[in-house]
């Protein structure tokens, strides 16, 4: 059976030739993804499966390996499974497939258009073939006698409807303009993507479908300083210093045009109520100066004595010393409070009011520490700090332990993902820089009240300093 399969599809490839386009015979299939749905119950079954997803392989195809779920399709991870895939191959050869064929239109219906199901003749007129066809286009429905099962014309059925589907991709992808940008910014929380995908110019929603899964993603551009556009790429992580590593890596695999990766969102503030200047508050913005990101749970432990071995991974050189010679005037001339207003307009958000640092353990949660006056700070709107972030694997809420980091690192800010990408840009050769809104104090009283205020804050102030930097200059050698 599998050489006459074999064979079968080799004179179909010759047949399709012409509508193959630019695809290469050899691997007419190559990247497209596809889900084989089937019930194990019928004795030729698993033989017919088996000999299929080789074929499907053998010419490029990326065939998941969750050959049926268990139970009705309402399971997560199936349906995320079906969310990533380019073409859905049915095989209804008993009534219950069809059933859970019926189920999966109902429950994944924006999928649907991709799905073939391949349902004996025999079945054509029972009341499951009815609903079935009621529920989805009965021009994807194939009929074929149950004793051809086994015949290379049923294999020419399913591998015909997989080459349209691959040359139907390769279609559209040569349709898609080309993307090649810059700068990778990447967020952990969703609302962080909506507070940087707000600021973008022409902001294009984008999906990338690889082997590694399925990921939404933004394409845009903010104005470069000197004139033209940077080209941006928006991504989301999740929480964490691994996920963040992760999403890095696959951004800067996928686009290889990326030279610097921006982490933008929100993070604990380590405020210093006696020194004026420094002392962070809930909005401010922090961003990371040349010392980074300060990874405090990497640790030796020993007897006595405790010794942190985070190595250095400092930001990106052009953009520190972009900062180290503006700061005074993007503090003095905030562009982005201009900007921030924007966003929360467009997004519904509004500033929250109360600002109370309360954390020493020996006070009364009642009593409020009082701040200093800074003669720097405008009344309700944020400030611009500059210096190292603490970054590890753990949500932090003790305000000793922060000032205790504070203390040996002089962090002004806490956060969960700037160590993954300041390791992933590293390890790729590429920069990175970090922006942070403040939510918390990282003690106690931590809560999600500032939080979308802060995520618009970091957002803002990612604009204007990527509007500061100018395009890179392209130099040719004469000769």
């Amino acid at each position: 059976m599998k050489e006459r399969w074999a064979a079968a599809t080799a004179d179909l490839l010759q047949q399709f030739k012409n509508n193959l386009g630019g695809l290469n015979p050899e691997q007419a299939l190559a990247d497209l993804k596809i889900w084989v749905g089937y019930s194990p119950s019928h004795p030729q079954i698993q033989e017919v499966t088996s000999v299929l997803r080789e074929l499907l392989e053998t010419h490029g195809a990326i065939v998941l390996p969750k050959s049926k779920p268990q139970g009705a399709f309402d399971d997560t991870l199936v349906l995320e499974q079906l969310k990533s895939v380019d073409h859905i191959a049915m095989l209804a050869v008993t009534p219950g497939v069809s059933v859970e064929a019926l189920e999966l239109c109902n429950v994944s219906k924006p999928e649907s258009d991709k799905m073939f199901v391949y349902m004996p003749s025999e079945y054509r007129d029972g009341y499951i073939c009815d609903l079935l066809q009621r529920r989805h286009d009965s021009s994807r429905i194939r009929f074929f006698p149950i004793s051809t099962l086994l015949e290379p014309a049923f294999c020419c059925k399913l591998f015909w409807d997989a080459l349209e589907a691959a040359s139907m991709k390769d279609r559209k992808r040569k349709m898609e303009p080309v993307r090649t940008p810059r700068i990778g910014i990447i967020t952990a929380l969703s609302k962080e993507f909506r507070a940087v995908e707000a600021i973008l110019g022409d902001a294009t929603p984008a999906v990338s479908r690889t082997a590694n899964g399925y990921r939404n993603l933004v394409h845009g551009t903010i104005a470069a300083h000197g004139g033209g556009l940077h080209h941006v790429v928006l991504a989301l992580a999740g929480k964490g210093n691994n996920k963040a590593a992760i999403r890095a890596t696959q951004l800067l695999q996928e686009y290889g045009t990326v030279e610097e990766i921006f982490m933008v969102g929100i993070a604990a503030g380590v405020p210093n109520p006696k020194k004026p200047q420094e002392d962070v508050r809930l909005g401010d913005v922090v961003v990371a100066d040349e010392f980074g990101v300060i990874q405090y749970d990497m640790i030796k432990d020993k007897t006595g004595k405790r010794q942190y071995a985070f190595p250095p991974r400092p930001p990106s050189p052009d953009w520190v010393n972009l900062l180290n010679t503006r700061i005074d005037l993007m503090n003095s001339a905030p562009t982005y409070w201009r900007y921030l207003d924007e966003i929360l307009s467009k997004l519904s958000v509004i500033r929250p009011r109360k600002d109370h640092l309360n954390d020493s353990p020996w006070q009364d949660l009642s009593r409020i520490i009082k701040r200093p006056r800074d003669k720097e700070r405008s009344a309700g709107r944020p400030k611009l700090h500059m210096g190292p972030i603490g970054s590890a694997n753990t949500v932090l809420k003790r305000a000793a332990f922060r000032d205790a980091l504070q203390d040996k690192f002089h962090i002004l800010a806490i956060e969960m993902e700037a160590s993954g990408i300041a390791d992933a840009t590293w390890e790729h050769g590429k920069g990175y820089m970090v922006v942070r809104g403040i939510c918390d104090y990282a003690n106690d009283g931590k809560n999600d009240t500032w939080q979308n205020y802060a995520a618009c804050t970091a957002a803002a102030f990612s604009r204007q300093l990527i509007e500061e930097m100018p395009l890179r200059t392209i130099h040719k050698d004469p000769g």
